[in-house]
């Protein structure tokens, strides 16, 4: 009797704490200037869901705002992240979704960059994964930062108008108070620049930019976080 007693309490310690869990939902918007032959981007770009400070899922949006490009669902799975991909299955006429089809299922080893980054709900995880993606070719130290020899070629910022065949020759990023403040991306001929504003330690704004060799602006996004 007193074993089930004591199972009874835990079971429910344990349902509270998951009630008590908050659910924070985080819009992602994304704004673009006007470039030649392409308009100019205002638009609700991602939604992700946060259950206490862990993300559940997110949804990727095209930049029309209302149609969804992927829908990726997160799991713990004994020391593994796994990431449920679905497609949406759409009733065009009626701009809604009707089914969605999973795509695909990618368990990876949970694995931290710098540890030492703990800003608020984790919103730069994206931005730190290329990073960690160009760590991960073994780039060569320097004094400003980290190049290539003879460069590599990432395709990591297709969205913003780099081709995918761009050359990337060195890379570089500043870390302060525990969270990425900036980070750059050198190419041949021009360089792509990412700047992070934060409010009591949640992301709230990354800013980027694209130079030419002379300094001269190409383009420039800007990318919001939002509770709803």
């Amino acid at each position: 009797m007193g074993l089930r007693l004591i199972l009874l309490w835990v079971f429910i310690c344990a349902s509270q704490f998951a009630c008590c869990q908050s659910n924070v939902i985080v819009l992602k918007k994304c704004f673009s200037e006007p470039l030649e032959g392409f308009p100019s981007k205002n638009h609700t770009c991602q939604k992700l869901s946060f259950v206490g400070q862990t993300l559940d899922y997110k949804i990727n949006y095209s930049f029309n705002g209302w149609q969804i490009i992927d829908s990726v669902a997160y799991q713990n799975d004994k020391g593994k992240l796994c990431a449920k991909f679905f497609q949406p299955v759409y009733d065009v006429e009626n701009r809604i979704v009707k089914s969605y089809e999973l795509l695909n299922v990618d368990c990876n080893q949970v694995t931290v960059f710098l540890n030492e980054i703990k800003d608020k709900y984790g919103l730069s995880r994206d931005y730190l994964a290329n990073l960690n993606f160009l760590l991960s070719k073994n780039p060569e130290k320097t004094e400003k930062g980290y190049q290539f020899n003879g460069g590599i070629i990432p395709s990591l910022f297709t969205k913003y108008g780099i081709p995918y065949d761009k050359l990337l020759k060195a890379f570089s990023f500043n870390i302060e108070d525990n969270m990425i403040k900036a980070d750059s991306f050198m190419y041949d001929t021009l360089t792509l620049s990412r700047k992070y504003e934060y409010e009591s330690g949640q992301l709230k704004e990354v800013k980027i930019s694209i130079k030419d060799r002379d300094e001269n602006i190409l383009s420039q996004f800007r990318e919001v976080f939002e509770l709803k």
